[in-house]
């Protein structure tokens, strides 16, 4: 192996934004979760 292929690379970038994807879901389904509990 002589030269790296690039799919390493954007194998990564598409981890990546898959993971920051689900943790903001995550995060804005806790923050309405806590606004439905804070109504009752």
């Amino acid at each position: 192996m002589e030269q790296m292929p690039d799919t390493f690379q954007s194998l990564f970038i598409g981890y990546a934004v898959i993971w920051t994807m689900l943790i903001l879901y995550v995060l804005r389904l806790g923050i309405k979760i806590n606004q439905l509990e804070k109504k009752q």
